[in-house]
């Protein structure tokens, strides 16, 4: 924006496929009280054209601007779908026992699919040898409160490849499962018969456009031969272009502001652009703190924001004048494929130094 804007006007983004209603999402203003962030809480579909509008915002002193419109349109190349087991509506990763799986449901005879629940440590039906929960992906099971019966039908996921390209896709990630069993597209077998209850195993299965949908898919696992004794299933992996560097390592492309920088304004946000799409559950103050000095302990309160391979750090209050801010990494951020950086504060992704002086209130 031109200038200042109120913050109780902001809600009045729209963002709008061609043909289709508004999104959900959410609506930021920086504390520099003139950037404005929209972050959809779900994926775009590919190939097609969004409008946007930003209508009835006002000044901080009450004068309401123009509305603004534009439109982008987004790619036909698939951004990485997650079909990870254990995950709740709101997209974060459950470790709870016995918490239902937003997206992966079991089929029990001619009954209705009722939803997988997280199967955990302590209960019935959870073996003791299976790789403990977290952190992309849980073990599930019809019943995790009881050891026989979890192998009643199939489990079953979906993805939607509306508008995005079927060509050079590939299922990667790894697979447990006790006893075995096989996965499949929209019917069609893409593994043979996996037997792996004490280790995730890794896969990369190319997924042929002749068994693929531009539409909603189906992924299943359907069980092999079980001793109907601690069965449960657990998937880490996401629907992605084949050869894809998101198995090659994290690492920071670029910054804003650049790595060591002076005059930083105090009102800046900060913007980091990673070579693989980052997983937004993992970017917190505690794997990616902002501080003021290195390793110092001091991390500096503020919201993190992720879209695709680009975090942004806005604070909650502006920086300090004449201090050098520095970004760690520890424990975190991982990208979708599971990839992080070795070791706790190994060294700054980035720091700079801000102005030594702040930014008048007057327009």
């Amino acid at each position: 924006m031109s200038q200042p804007i109120d913050p109780t006007s902001i809600s009045v983004v729209t963002v709008t496929p061609s043909g289709g209603s508004a999104i959900a999402g959410t609506t930021t203003l920086a504390s520099d009280q003139v950037t404005i962030t929209f972050v959809s809480t779900s994926s775009l579909l590919g190939n097609k054209v969004y409008a946007v509008q930003f209508a009835g915002f006002k000044d901080q002193v009450g004068n309401v601007g123009a509305t603004f419109n534009s439109t982008f349109t987004t790619t036909n190349s698939v951004i990485p779908f997650n079909v990870s087991t254990g995950f709740t509506a709101g997209g974060t990763l459950s470790t709870v026992n016995n918490t239902p799986d937003a997206n992966w449901t079991v089929k029990v005879g001619a009954n209705a699919p009722v939803a997988a629940q997280v199967s955990g440590p302590g209960d019935a039906g959870f073996y003791g040898s299976w790789p403990a929960n977290g952190p992309f992906s849980s073990w599930i099971a019809l019943n995790p409160n009881i050891v026989t019966g979890n192998a009643a039908g199939p489990y079953s996921t979906t993805f939607n490849l509306s508008g995005y390209s079927l060509s050079n896709l590939c299922l990667v990630g790894a697979i447990s499962m006790d006893d075995n069993g096989s996965l499949l597209v929209n019917g069609t077998a893409v593994t043979g018969n996996i037997s792996s209850p004490y280790s995730l195993s890794q896969i990369n299965i190319p997924l042929r456009p002749g068994i693929l949908n531009a539409r909603v898919n189906t992924l299943t696992m359907q069980w092999g031969s079980t001793d109907n004794y601690y069965e449960a299933f657990r998937l880490q992996a996401n629907i992605q272009t084949c050869s894809s560097t998101l198995t090659g390592g994290l690492s920071v492309v670029s910054t804003v502001p650049t790595v060591g920088a002076t005059g930083i304004s105090t009102n800046a946000t900060i913007m980091m652009d990673f070579n693989n799409p980052l997983d937004p559950a993992t970017v917190t103050d505690t794997t990616l703190p902002v501080m003021v000095g290195w390793n110092s302990g001091q991390i500096i309160s503020g919201r993190w924001a992720v879209n695709g391979t680009q975090a942004v750090f806005t604070p909650n209050a502006p920086f300090s004048p004449n201090t050098t801010i520095y970004i760690g990494e520890c424990g975190g951020p991982f990208d979708l494929a599971g990839d992080t950086y070795p070791n706790c504060y190994q060294y700054p992704l980035l720091w700079f130094t801000t102005s030594s002086t702040v930014p008048g209130d007057g327009l």
